[in-house]
């Protein structure tokens, strides 16, 4: 009888684990790789449309209106954050040139 217990209490230990490990949260790790130095000077521009000399200025000028005070582990750093805005500016104002060139305005 002590067999069938023991085999179903690891049946039991398994089926539970397996749960768990389905259940468990997957952490989604980011890429905060600096895109200063990830990039070439061309390669900068094109995604950027500014020299990595205009960012830093641009950097210096408002990095103080910038916060990146947070309770989480690994904040945006000004940086990231002024890039991530200009990479926004740079397609949005891309797609609207290409929709204008589209639609005849």
């Amino acid at each position: 009888m002590e067999v069938e217990s023991s085999d179903s209490s690891s049946i039991d230990d398994e089926f539970y684990h397996d749960v768990l490990e389905t259940l468990e949260p997957r952490r989604a790790l980011r890429d905060r790789s600096d895109p200063t130095t990830a990039y070439d000077d061309v390669e900068f521009r094109s995604r950027f449309r500014l020299s990595k000399g205009t960012v830093v200025t641009v950097l210096c000028a408002i990095e103080q209106h910038l916060s990146y005070n947070s309770r989480r582990n690994v904040p945006v750093s000004p940086m990231l954050q002024l890039l991530i805005g200009l990479r926004y500016f740079a397609c949005a104002s891309f797609q609207v040139s290409i929709s204008s060139i589209l639609c005849g305005a």
